[in-house]
Parts: structure tokens; sequence; C-alpha cells
């Protein structure tokens, strides 16, 4: 069968060269001939798939169980000090978007009310426009001077107070 015959991928590979060698005992100088290896890359090959084997606890090289749902992201933790330092700036859901938008960050309005509501934060009462545009312009002034001294804005900025220029 060309499937085990011409493998597509090199793990594909590695499995029906190592299958090949333990299982039907084909001898190495003919398996690596077959499936492209020189004979010390595949005695290498074979010492490497030995020594994981005898390591407890490793994982199956070829037939991984895959775990369902959606991949952690390394940067989540970070969003999440994100958008809690920016909400303890008093600034709400949709400025704490364009806030994150403005640094560059990707997250839904979604992901955000998600994260506040998981740290135990509540909706922000009812503000005045205002109000609303008073901690907007704080931001907006941090992000204008950064942003004209070729800086990168960064949330130190907006936290403290100062504007880092």
């Amino acid at each position: 069968m060309e499937y085990f015959q011409k493998p597509r991928t090199p793990a594909q590979r590695q499995y029906c060269a190592l299958a090949a060698y333990y299982k039907d005992g084909i001898p190495a100088r003919e398996v690596a001939a077959q499936y492209g290896y020189t004979l010390s890359s595949f005695y290498s090959l074979v010492r490497d798939f030995g020594r994981r084997m005898k390591e407890k606890g490793s994982d199956d090289p070829f037939f991984r169980n895959k775990k369902p749902g959606r991949k952690v992201s390394s940067e989540k933790p970070h969003l999440e000090r994100t958008v809690v330092a920016l909400r303890n700036c008093d600034l709400s859901n949709a400025q704490i978007y364009r806030a994150m938008r403005a640094l560059d960050l990707q997250i839904s309005q979604a992901e955000i009310w998600r994260i506040l509501s998981r740290c135990g934060y509540e909706k922000l009462p009812r503000r005045s426009r205002k109000a609303i545009a008073a901690t907007e312009t704080v931001f907006q002034t941090h992000a204008s001077l950064r942003r004209a001294a070729g800086q990168p804005l960064r949330l130190k900025d907006v936290s403290t107070g100062k504007s880092g220029v």
C-alpha cells in the first residue's frame, strides 16, 4: 500500500521505518535505504526512539491523544493582568477594549467581560458623559504623548498617570 511505502510527513516516515525495523525484522541497512535515511541517521533514530520509550511517563511520539477544545494562549495571563489594571483605572469595558487595541493587544469585548466577571468585577455604575470623557482623556493624552515621541504605549503609563515622555 502506498501509504506505508511513501510516507508524506517526517513523523509518518519515522513510524514506518521503525515499524519495519522492529515489527517486521527488516535489517537496518535495508530500512534506511527504503525510507531515505543514511545508516547512521537511522541508527540515531532507533537510539532516540528506544530512549524515549524507556522514559517513564513519555508521550507516544506518533499517536498522541489530542485534547479537545481551544488551545490556551500564552498571552492569556498578560491579557488578564492588563484588563484588570485598566479596570482599576476606572475604565469601562468599551474603554478597556479601545485601550487594548492602542496597546496592540487583540481581545474581544466579550472576553474582557468574561475576565472581569471571573475576577469579581461588576458592571460600572452609569456615569455621566463628563466622567466618561475624563477617564478617556487621561488615556488618550498618554497615548498621544508617547506616539508623538515615537515610543510605544505602555500599560505603566496609564496606571501610574505618568506620560513616560
